[in-house]
């Protein structure tokens, strides 16, 4: 079986551009500070994606669930 076939091939079918949020959860970063989220953010933006949100949480249960139902509800996909 050819694998890039199979991966052209979804990648085909699939959007050309999608909408996506970061969400960083962290008691010690900031947003300068958050290697990992400016990472994805660099190239989901070079990738042709939207960047729809991008929110540094504290590591704490309900922070964490109401940001991820908010997100839910909202145009990320």
């Amino acid at each position: 079986m050819n694998i890039s076939s199979g991966r052209d091939t979804h990648r085909a079918a699939g959007p050309a551009q999608v909408k996506i949020a970061i969400v960083t959860i962290s008691d010690t970063r900031i947003l300068d500070t958050d290697t990992s989220g400016n990472y994805l953010a660099q190239v989901i933006q070079e990738a042709g994606h939207i960047l729809t949100e991008r929110r540094l949480i504290k590591d704490d249960q309900r922070a964490i669930q109401k940001t991820l139902e908010q997100l839910l509800a909202s145009e990320a996909q």
